[in-house]
């Protein structure tokens, strides 16, 4: 009766939690209703331009990282997991390798800086040493989410974010994320934007 509690069913939840997830669970419906909207690039033209990125990068990715890598750019939102050693950083820097290839863009933020445009590529982390580790992985700059919302730490609970200007969005450590972080994060992607959650799937 004073609101200080939701109640749904059986199960009862802190109101800016329980709207937290609600929230979450309705973004992630939209961007995936935005699948058919994004361009499909044929497999054979994928591989083509997978082969010359493993020669570049001095690796070879193996048939699932392969899968993994395809269906990632074939969709708006993806959940990249495995376990520690597994390979996901492989993974993330093949998919933003064969991104730029495919669409034609640079991975040199410099240039996107002279031209006064935003880095088409985001990546983030819930931490700043798990950031780190993301742009020492695939030589491009990463932050923490709460800089990319443009966040002090400080803020209610009802605050929103920036909306994030990009449109290949990769977030690692996603288990890390706290459920009212991870809503307004989801909250600030853009619809026409393509997301790709990594984290360990036990934890996930």
């Amino acid at each position: 009766e004073e609101n200080r509690i939701v109640g749904e069913v059986n199960r009862f939840y802190i109101p800016s939690l329980y709207y937290s997830e609600v929230g979450i669970g309705s973004k992630i419906e939209t961007l995936l209703a935005e699948n058919d909207t994004h361009h499909q690039f044929p497999l054979a033209e994928m591989k083509k331009h997978l082969g010359g990125i493993e020669e570049r990068l001095g690796v070879q990715y193996a048939p699932t990282q392969i899968n993994a890598i395809e269906t990632a750019l074939n969709a708006s939102m993806t959940l990249l997991t495995g376990g520690p050693g597994t390979g996901k950083t492989t993974v993330v820097r093949g998919i933003v390798e064969l991104y730029a290839e495919l669409h034609g863009l640079s991975l040199d933020p410099k240039e996107w800086l002279k031209d006064k445009k935003p880095f088409p590529v985001v990546l983030a982390a819930p931490t700043g040493r798990a950031a780190k580790r993301l742009s020492e992985s695939t030589d491009l700059p990463a932050m923490t989410i709460h800089r990319l919302l443009g966040f002090t730490g400080q803020e209610d609970s009802d605050v929103e974010g920036k909306e994030i200007e990009g449109k290949l969005i990769i977030i690692d450590e996603t288990s890390m994320l706290d459920t009212w972080l991870g809503h307004q994060l989801l909250k600030a992607i853009p619809k026409d934007a393509q997301v790709i959650f990594v984290g360990d799937q036990d934890q996930l």
